[in-house]
Order: structure tokens, then sequence, then C-alpha cells
């Protein structure tokens, strides 16, 4: 990367601020969580680490190793896993999954053929991936899938009290996130940055071409289950 495009990158992510949250599948809602005290921190910190997702995008994960820590997961593509020493408040509560769709369309509603769990309750798709983002509700759960990609979409957020557990969920490669944990959408077709959330325990597997997590669940065995359940 030349020294011209690193000093633009790393002025943007000195500009970036937290947007304002949009809420989109009003019915699912997280249970908030106290930060008060620690907002300004958190923004300075949240401000750091978008520098730092620019300059991953740019320079194939050449991140300081002072600075921050990436977790790397053998096999495991389409997102990045990030130790930081403070995580910044979470923007908004609700998720935000995209439109709602017909539970017999979701199999195929993305460019890709989905796995889909017994007992769905409900269904969206996102279209500011690459193929496509798929969500599907069980209960309290919330399963999402897209195709994997070189660069990776995602990047979750974790603090120095999160837990990581690296494991096979089906023989495949993933890991367990407990603990608060953030994410931050890369994006697509140009670099954005949308609002960081809590998103609470994860469960982050590859299978195959797709990327799939699983969030909401209360233990492992819990998302496992769910993992079990999928065709």
């Amino acid at each position: 990367m030349s020294a011209d495009l690193e000093r633009q990158l790393s002025a943007l992510g000195a500009t970036l601020d937290v947007p304002t949250a949009r809420d989109i599948a009003a019915t699912l809602v997280l249970p908030p969580r106290r930060a008060r005290g620690r907002v300004r921190t958190g923004r300075r910190t949240l401000t750091a680490v978008f520098a730092a997702v620019l300059l991953i995008a740019g320079t194939a994960f050449a991140v300081p190793a002072s600075r921050h820590a990436i977790l790397r997961v053998v096999g495991l593509r389409g997102a990045v896993i990030e130790r930081v020493t403070t995580l910044a408040p979470a923007t908004q509560s609700r998720l935000r999954l995209g439109m709602r769709i017909p539970i017999n369309s979701a199999r195929h509603a993305a460019a890709f053929t989905a796995l889909l769990p017994p007992h769905t309750e409900a269904a969206y798709i996102a279209y500011d991936v690459p193929d496509g983002a798929l969500s599907l509700i069980v209960g309290r759960l919330v399963l999402t899938e897209y195709r994997a990609a070189s660069t990776p979409l995602f990047m979750k957020l974790i603090d120095p009290r999160t837990r990581a557990r690296q494991l096979r969920v089906q023989g495949d490669p993933g890991v367990y996130l407990s603990g608060e944990v953030r994410e931050v959408f890369i994006g697509a077709g140009g670099l954005r940055i949308e609002p960081v959330r809590l998103t609470g325990n994860v469960l982050l597997w590859q299978h195959g071409p797709l990327t799939l997590r699983i969030e909401g669940a209360r233990t492992l065995q819990q998302a496992l289950a769910l993992a079990r359940e999928l065709h």
C-alpha cells in the first residue's frame, strides 16, 4: 500500500464517528446495557477500531500487534474477530435484518442454497452484501447466512473479558464468543461502516462457501443444538 493511500485511510479513520441508529426489525429487541460513564472513552476506541478496519481492508490484516489482536480461526472466512482493550457502547439494541420474506421462499431467496432450521418463525433478506444475507428467527435465536468472501464483510469486536472458544460445528471450523460482542459491518462494493451494535453470545462457523452465525443463545449447547438441526 502506498504511503499516500495509508495517510488517506488513517485520516478517514480519525474522522469517523458513530452515526444515528435506525430501527428495522422492531420485533427483536436485545436487553439494554449500562455504559454511560464510558461513552467518551468508548467513542475514541470505536474511532481507532474504524481506522483499523480501513487498514485491514487495504493491507490484508496488517494491524499493529501492540494496538489490536486479530483472532485467526483457520478455515473461517467472511468475518474477522478483533480483540480490543475497551468496547465502545452499543449504538442500538434493535436487530437490522432487512426485508421480511415468506418462510417458504427463504431457502433460495439469496444467490445460494441456504440451510434451514425447523420451526422458523420469520425470515429476512438483506442485499447489502454480495449474493445477499439471509436471517432466520427461531424463538429468541437469530441465524444469519451469507456467502463467504475473500475480504471479510463483518468484524466482531471483543474485549479481554470475552471468551473465544475455537471448535468444530458438525465438522466445520468455528468459534463461540461468550460475553459482550460488538459487530461492525465493513460493507461490500466499497467500504461502508455501519453502527456497532450489541450481539451478545455468538456462534460463528464456516460451512463450505457459507459463513453462518447464531446470535442470542444463552449457552454454547443451545447454539449447537440449532446448528445440528440445519438441513
